[in-house]
């Protein structure tokens, strides 16, 4: 009777271990699933950054062009400005008067304010 006994109870161990190590194996399977999404997850993630990387660059360059423009059409302005000044005080020696055409002026910084700006902002 011991002996049966015995033989029962080490039956009953193995499939108790025999239960636990499928449980296991399917554990292991869900976590080797979970690391394989993530892997995947941060492929993506990475190829995003590069994506991204990308557009942070072409749109350094276009600010970069931008600010030229900028910096040009305020050359051409205060190059109106003086030839403003300098028709306008030309007009004053002559004694005839005339004096600053302010909206000129003006509307010459609202084209640079219109033009430059929109893309300044990018």
């Amino acid at each position: 009777m011991k002996r049966r006994r015995r033989s029962m109870v080490s039956n009953r161990s193995w499939w108790n271990w025999r239960r636990l190590l499928l449980r296991k194996k399917s554990e292991l399977e869900e976590l080797v699933k979970k690391k394989l999404k993530l892997k995947e997850a941060l492929r993506e993630s990475e190829e995003k950054v590069a994506a991204l990387e990308s557009s942070i660059l072409q749109l350094r360059e276009e600010a970069k062009e931008v600010e030229r423009v900028i910096l040009l059409l305020n050359e051409k302005a205060v190059e109106n400005v003086e030839n403003i000044d300098r028709g306008v005080n030309g007009i004053h020696d002559e004694g005839k008067g005339l004096k600053l055409q302010w909206p000129v002026v003006a509307a010459g910084h609202v084209q640079y304010i219109t033009i430059g700006r929109p893309f300044y902002q990018l």
